[in-house]
């Protein structure tokens, strides 16, 4: 920021990364101060309010405010439909939130998803032999 433009974030948020991160989800000072929670911008508050813009529940938002998940990816794991309980889980195996929400979709697991994905199965096909009793190979 500016010299100008970091005045005018001082007068609305204290923490210069709350600050960025208000920035490059598109606010100016202005509409954060319009915006702004009574208890203020924080990580948690900002992170909640991402969440409920992508489309959380009042129940779930603060829910994924506490995951690890970066800022920036966070609104795309809230509309991919995963718990956000085991999002992390998902994008530590490299899972990528359309491709976790498909496996979860199909009722598995991160780690068993991840099993079938290393063996080269698709979700379907992979649900289809799992209702059949049938593990993933190992690799």
């Amino acid at each position: 920021f500016s010299a100008k433009e970091t005045a005018r974030w001082a007068e609305v948020v204290a923490d210069p990364e709350v600050a960025r991160s208000l920035d490059a989800l598109g606010f100016d000072p202005d509409s954060a101060s319009e915006q702004r929670p009574d208890g203020g911008w924080n990580a948690q508050t900002l992170r909640r309010h991402t969440a409920i813009v992508a489309g959380a529940d009042e129940e779930s938002a603060d829910a994924w405010a506490a995951t690890s998940l970066p800022d920036r990816k966070l609104a795309a794991w809230v509309h991919s439909g995963v718990l956000p309980s085991t999002a992390g889980d998902w994008r530590e195996l490299d899972f990528s939130p359309t491709g976790a929400s498909v496996w979860a979709a199909n009722g598995f697991s991160p780690a068993d998803a991840d099993a079938w994905r290393r063996a080269g199965v698709a979700p379907e096909i992979a649900a289809r032999r799992r209702d059949a009793g049938v593990r993933p190979p190992v690799t």
